[in-house]
């Protein structure tokens, strides 16, 4: 690894560290920032899936997948629908309910955010706010899979 590479990896470290302090500081607030929950429902918010394609981007066993997307869908947060390709496939899709679940977790993350930062002076804030925003770009453009599409980001209409 060279010497730029190293320093990215690096950084990469130290944000993930920060992430966990700021997770910290939130369950303290009574927030599950890595609720399993909200991470599957995330992840539907862009595409519908098989379960076992959840599973194997969450590195979870088929046991504890069944048992989580149960879970949501006795809430009414997803719904089984079929393959449009291969009707012996059952896809997990996001509900509205489950969207609206989302659209309050994120406002709420947010909220818990502001909060944390809220310390920091305006001008470390105008910097921080520009670097996140240069690294969406390039995580954008590393995030496409095979065919050209973006893995993240993506909104499941497109």
């Amino acid at each position: 690894m060279g010497r730029l590479e190293e320093r990215i990896a690096k950084n990469l470290v130290d944000l993930i560290q920060i992430f966990r302090i700021m997770r910290t500081r939130a369950g303290s607030e009574g927030i599950k920032p890595m609720d399993p929950q909200y991470t599957v429902m995330g992840i539907l918010l862009h595409e519908d899936l098989p379960i076992s394609e959840i599973g194997s981007r969450l590195c979870r066993s088929k046991p504890n997948m069944t048992a989580l997307i149960g879970k949501l869908l006795r809430e009414g947060k997803v719904k089984r629908v079929p393959d449009r390709e291969d009707r012996r496939i059952t896809r997990i899709a996001i509900t509205r309910k489950g969207e609206l679940a989302m659209e309050e977790r994120t406002g709420i993350v947010k909220e818990c955010i502001k909060k944390n930062l809220s310390g920091l002076p305006r001008q470390d804030l105008e910097r921080f706010c520009s670097s996140l925003e240069s690294v969406n770009e390039i995580v954008l453009k590393v995030s496409r899979d095979r065919m050209g599409r973006y893995r993240i980001g993506r909104d499941k209409h497109d």
